[in-house]
């Protein structure tokens, strides 16, 4: 798409890229939507499975070599340091998933994407008698990178790098609340 807009000096042409929006549920994406969302229609299950033998296998055939991972602020982390991280989540929960619930699919010169997505995820850990469900807001950001036929991935991408903006704060208080509780002294 072009758009054309004026300055007080002259007049000049802007790009904009392809951007699709989507809000709803993820199984609910349609086989006829743009790439990146079913790139993610693919990548969310993966992401969100407890079977972590499938899950490495699965992941690892749609991220690009030298792939990371970034929570928040912190440093990011490669695909090799994440998957043990997966079998250590696979033990303790009983239950995570996301539910979608917006999404923008942006198109980037040279081949790319960024899918962009509001979500909840929901985690409830094996240990917690009450299986209290967590659900913590997030704002995800998918970069994607183009790949030829013949070199994995799915819709013709592989993920470049993962960004989760999100507040685990109600996590550590319910894991730290379910310690404490192991602790006491039974009456």
């Amino acid at each position: 798409m072009h758009g054309l807009y004026a300055t007080a000096e002259k007049k000049q042409y802007c790009t904009m890229a392809t951007t699709s929006l989507y809000e709803g549920g993820l199984h609910s994406i349609p086989d006829s939507a743009s790439p990146g969302l079913r790139f993610l229609k693919y990548l969310l299950p993966v992401l969100d499975s407890l079977n972590p033998e499938g899950e490495a296998l699965a992941l690892t055939a749609v991220m690009a070599p030298g792939a990371t991972f970034t929570v928040n602020n912190n440093p990011p982390s490669t695909t090799e340091q994440v998957l043990p991280l997966l079998l250590v989540r696979a033990q303790r929960l009983a239950s995570f998933g996301h539910e979608l619930h917006r999404t923008w699919d942006v198109a980037k010169p040279g081949g790319g994407r960024t899918v962009m997505y509001e979500s909840t995820s929901t985690t409830i850990m094996s240990e917690d008698p009450e299986l209290q469900p967590i659900a913590v807001r997030e704002f995800n950001v998918v970069e994607l990178v183009a790949v030829g036929q013949g070199e994995g991935g799915f819709a013709g991408f592989k993920a470049a790098g993962l960004r989760t903006y999100m507040d685990a704060g109600p996590i550590r208080m319910r894991a730290a609340t379910l310690h404490a509780q192991a602790q006491a002294p039974q009456v």
